[in-house]
């Protein structure tokens, strides 16, 4: 099938998420045009760049270079996204533990939130979620879903993850006059490694809400536009993970000791529930899997080649998956399969509460 419409939903995955632009530009060289997209963590700057691009009526590959170190003036550089090098022995370390000890995080992510900021405002004239809404009467959609953009947040203070700008009226803000960034970079704000985004809210009394990293919650929420009406889905939601298909009772994290298992025990908690339901064919059968286990996902010292191989990748994967695509068998299968319905209520969360 080659040149249709799309919803997309993105994986989290800090650098890794460079081969989200491959598969993204992938597809639309194969003629799709996103109408939402969702992301969690690093899926999240891809999907706002998506987004946006979308509402200026231009493509992805015409400012993916921005997301190559190097390329321009103002392209993405990797190594201020922690804060940049202080270039002393001991300072590194005594900067990162700091900052955890006093803010909760070792970097600030000021430089991602105000590079996100700047570049979607100069290259698509997209800042807030107001600049993001949609006119589609026929969506399965609230009123405070009618947006092109939705990142996925874990409120740690809530307990709960939060659907953005789905949720800003629990915190009474007005969804329209949020700014994109903010929410992004809450969404890929790595516990630990970045200090969690603080949103005030619940005036007069002050209250504020710490958010971190969405795929805390939800790394991969593929069911968040499915539609909750029984009807027909118009057109297929791609999801794009960052991680190669597992083999059938493959082991997936190797315990020898201590760390390995501490590692093992975080892993699970926060893919737990996704890797259930990637079990599910009606999940497997639209989602683009792309093998980047050679990177680390805070690797913000990639070298040149590191990023062209993520990037291929990315290609790679997507032309693989379209060359086996079928959109009329998936929806013949999956449109009204009872236990993707009851996912997808989970994914849209309390705004799906008409």
């Amino acid at each position: 099938m080659s040149g249709a419409d799309a919803d997309l939903v993105l994986e989290g995955g800090g650098v890794k998420g460079i081969a989200h632009m491959g598969a993204i530009t992938t597809l639309e060289a194969h003629g799709y045009t996103f109408h939402r997209v969702a992301g969690a963590s690093a899926g999240s700057i891809a999907a706002a760049f998506t987004a946006a691009c979308m509402k200026a009526g231009r493509k992805v590959i015409e400012i993916e270079p921005l997301l190559w170190p190097g390329r321009q003036s103002d392209s993405i550089d990797y190594t201020k996204v922690p804060g940049g090098k202080l270039g002393v022995i001991g300072l590194e370390q005594v900067r990162e533990s700091l900052g955890i000890l006093l803010q909760n995080g070792m970097f600030s992510g000021d430089y991602l939130r105000n590079w996100l900021h700047d570049t979607l405002k100069r290259e698509t004239g997209v800042e807030t979620f107001g600049d993001l809404r949609l006119d589609d009467s026929r969506a399965d959609l609230t009123d405070n879903q009618k947006y092109s953009l939705v990142v996925m947040v874990a409120d740690i203070s809530r307990g709960s993850l939060v659907r953005l700008p789905w949720d800003y009226p629990l915190y009474n803000l007005n969804p329209d006059e949020q700014f994109v960034a903010d929410a992004v970079l809450a969404s890929a704000s790595i516990p630990f490694f970045f200090q969690p985004a603080r949103l005030r809210w619940g005036e007069p009394s002050g209250d504020v809400s710490y958010l971190v990293d969405g795929g805390s919650c939800s790394n991969f929420p593929v069911e968040v536009f499915d539609r909750l009406d029984n009807r027909a889905p118009r057109w297929p939601t791609f999801g794009v993970k960052l991680s190669a298909r597992a083999l059938p009772g493959s082991l997936l994290n190797k315990v020898d000791g201590p760390l390995s298992f501490a590692l093992a025990l975080l892993e699970t908690v926060v893919s737990g529930n996704d890797n259930v339901h990637l079990a599910d064919p009606c999940v497997c059968n639209r989602t683009i899997f792309v093998d980047t286990s050679a990177v680390r996902a805070t690797n913000f010292d990639l070298t040149r080649d590191e990023e062209k191989q993520l990037f291929t990748q990315g290609q790679q994967a997507a032309s693989d998956f379209l060359a086996g695509w079928n959109w009329d068998a998936y929806k013949s299968r999956c449109a009204t399969d009872p236990a993707r319905i009851a996912r997808a209520r989970a994914a849209r969360g309390p705004s799906a509460v008409r």
